[in-house]
């Protein structure tokens, strides 16, 4: 196996090659389909086309569902609003407040 394997790299570095041929040419497309793909993913709301159907740019093909999307937010939302809790607790006490002004954090 070791002498066939040696005796093809030693054809392929010494074989000439007669010549390449240059040519032109255009690639096309097999076919007109477009693969869509959300990069999060996510449950369909409403599709508003067909599968082979035409349609035009711009065009809304489907609607997720928000629900995931929201609950997220409203997580963020509140971790944001906790952060800004402890600013406001910890600027009172390193300017030695005997109160903290949430108000003013939330103002924001």
């Amino acid at each position: 196996m070791t002498i066939g394997f040696g005796g093809f790299l030693l054809w392929s570095a010494l074989a000439t090659l007669d010549k390449g041929v240059p040519v032109s040419g255009n690639v096309i497309v097999a076919g007109n389909h477009k693969t869509i793909q959300h990069q999060y993913g996510g449950i369909i709301e409403q599709l508003s086309v067909n599968n082979g159907g035409k349609v035009q740019a711009g065009q809304i093909l489907l609607t997720l569902n928000t629900v995931e999307v929201h609950a997220e937010y409203n997580i963020k939302l509140k971790q944001y609003h906790e952060l800004l809790v402890r600013e406001a607790r910890l600027l009172a006490e390193q300017q030695g407040k005997k109160t903290v002004d949430f108000l003013t954090r939330f103002a924001k």
